[in-house]
């Protein structure tokens, strides 16, 4: 228990008991300031040491590392197994990128918006019912630790200022917290984090979850931090054994941001070939409505020449039906024109030689009947 309040002491920059007041007064130092924000691991912000983010104010609050920084609003969050860093809201501008149409980015941020509305409200939920539970317990644990460690830093102000001001130990603690003693700063200080971590040295935050769409903050490990704070509470430089962990931590959290590069271009990468994919689906689709349109419209305008071919074939049909009637129509006129005639020169031509006959026949019949 007292390896974990130790450790805990030294996340938070405040100097464990295992150091006595005796020796911190045989060096002729005084204990480091506990408003450092470059060394602090606790959950204030660096600017404003009074400022509590919670589910409340987060959106309007300024920002500090892991989104929260209110213990009752972290353990809902906890218990969800939501990553506080996914209710934060996002613009349209984030969802866009190229060959991505407007469109399509509102309606990716319209989902986004809704899951974070449900996921916030969620974790509002909880919190209230953490809230009732506590006020029913009575004597909240939450609110024990705090006024503990109220307590345990109001001591240590107290004590800071009995003791004389001491500019040079100021500087060396300015120059500690930014500089690893080899005349550069430490890649962990600059490192974009996004992976939450608890105060234990072998429990991890259960929302401590990667994630892809923007870095949250920055702040240093947590081996880093307890080596620093070890060594500002010590009152002593880094030893070398403490350079060499150092150095490990920065390769490893080196590697650490290069592999999180590497994951965020290729979900960028996925992210846009799903893209295109939808894209490409969406232009076959026009395509074959353009198509069956096409076809129809070829096919309409075919019933219709047939049908115009139909029409001219009748009405030609018509037409030399039409002439044929008036020709036979014609012939039978002047067939009925040239009878007439024929009869009378026939009846003209037939009707002298009878008479002559007649009269010959009665020309000679005259002699019989005069005998």
């Amino acid at each position: 228990m007292s390896s974990h309040e130790d450790s805990t002491r030294a996340v938070n920059g405040s100097p464990p008991h295992t150091v006595s007041a005796g020796r911190r007064s045989q060096l002729g130092h005084r204990p480091p300031k506990l408003s450092s924000g470059s060394l602090s691991g606790g959950a204030r912000n660096a600017n404003n040491p009074a400022v509590v983010v919670s589910l409340d104010n987060f959106e309007r609050a300024p920002r500090v590392r892991g989104v929260l920084n209110s213990p009752r609003s972290l353990k809902a969050c906890s218990m969800e197994e939501v990553a506080p860093a996914e209710l934060l809201p996002r613009s349209v501008a984030e969802f866009m990128c190229l060959s991505v149409p407007h469109d399509l980015a509102q309606l990716r941020h319209a989902f986004f918006e809704s899951r974070r509305n449900e996921l916030l409200e969620r974790v509002r939920r909880t919190r209230e019912r953490l809230l009732a539970e506590e006020k029913s317990a009575g004597t909240p644990e939450i609110t024990a630790t705090e006024q503990a460690k109220s307590k345990e830093m109001a001591q240590e102000a107290a004590a800071a200022a009995k003791q004389p001001a001491d500019g040079v130990n100021d500087t060396h603690h300015a120059s500690m917290c930014m500089s690893n003693h080899h005349g550069r700063t430490s890649r962990s200080s600059s490192t974009p984090w996004r992976h939450g971590f608890s105060l234990s040295r072998h429990s991890f935050s259960p929302f401590a979850r990667s994630t892809a769409h923007r870095p949250e903050s920055r702040s240093t490990s947590v081996g880093a931090m307890m080596i620093y704070s070890r060594a500002l509470s010590e009152h002593r430089p880094p030893t070398e054994r403490e350079l060499v962990m150092l150095e490990r931590i920065d390769e490893r959290e080196q590697r650490t941001a290069e592999a999180r590069q590497r994951v965020e271009l290729e979900e960028q990468h996925r992210e846009h070939e799903l893209i295109l994919q939808q894209l490409k689906k969406l232009k076959q689709t026009m395509n074959n409505i353009v198509e069956k349109e096409n076809k129809r419209n070829a096919l309409i305008n075919a019933r219709r020449i047939k049908r115009e071919e139909q029409m001219l074939r009748a009405r030609e049909r018509q037409r030399r039906e039409d002439e044929a009637r008036r020709f036979q129509r014609e012939t039978r006129g002047s067939r009925t024109s040239t009878l007439p005639a024929n009869d009378v020169s026939r009846t003209s031509l037939l009707g002298g030689p009878r008479k002559g006959r007649r009269s010959s026949s009665t020309f000679k019949a005259s002699p019989w009947l005069i005998l």
